[in-house]
């Protein structure tokens, strides 16, 4: 496995419970987070504090871009080749397993693609909803910049425009999918909202994009 770091991208609340899960791996810690969290964080730690961007966007989708494009940033600039993104209110239990699984770095690799309907828009109408999930990427440096290097335009919720751009980006074969190898015994914690992403309900959660 090539050189890889951990992304943790957005705002500081759970910063000790983060330091607490990952203590025992040799897996670079990267936080990009804003001004005015300084306090939250030590000499040791590697972080970006950004300022916060006047474009917030829908669902503040600006933010997540800023504070992911500028952590790769970092990551580049240290000399990572890979890099794991995730937001910072969610771990893996237990990141050395997961990492055990066939996952190729040259690709970008989501967990999941939603394909559901739902009613949204000034239509109200009921509309397809298809979106990959944006909670974790795993993949090279330079593609999940690629991936992350986007301007804001009109859409309806964030990961609308966020699918987008990757659709513009990169070829299907591009793109690969590891939502299988989360499991009760290789999981994923999403501490805000108190869920194990392994019980997820997985009608709507596809391991493809067909």
């Amino acid at each position: 496995m090539n050189k890889i770091c951990l992304i943790l991208q957005g705002a500081s609340d759970y910063v000790n419970i983060i330091k607490e899960k990952y203590k025992n791996t040799d897996i670079q810690i990267i936080f990009s987070t804003w001004k005015g969290e300084e306090s939250k964080y030590n000499e040791n730690d590697i972080v970006i504090f950004n300022k916060m961007p006047q474009e917030s966007g829908v669902q503040n989708v600006m933010l997540q871009q800023l504070t992911t494009y500028n952590g790769l940033l970092k990551a580049k600039e240290l000399g990572f080749q890979n890099a794991i993104k995730i937001r910072e209110d969610t771990y893996f239990d237990d990141l050395s397993l997961f990492l055990k699984n066939d996952i190729d770095f040259n690709k970008v690799n989501f967990l999941y693609f939603l394909d559901y309907h739902r009613i949204y828009g000034p239509d109200k109408k009921n509309n397809n909803y298809k979106y990959f999930c944006d909670y974790i990427q795993i993949g090279s440096v330079d593609n999940l910049l690629k991936m992350w290097d986007f301007k804001y335009s009109q859409c309806y919720y964030a990961e609308q425009l966020i699918s987008k751009h990757i659709f513009n980006t990169f070829k299907k074969e591009d793109i690969a999918f590891i939502g299988n190898y989360v499991t009760n015994d290789c999981d994923i914690y999403l501490i805000s909202r108190k869920l194990y992403l392994s019980t997820l309900d997985r009608t709507y959660y596809k391991i493809n994009i067909s």
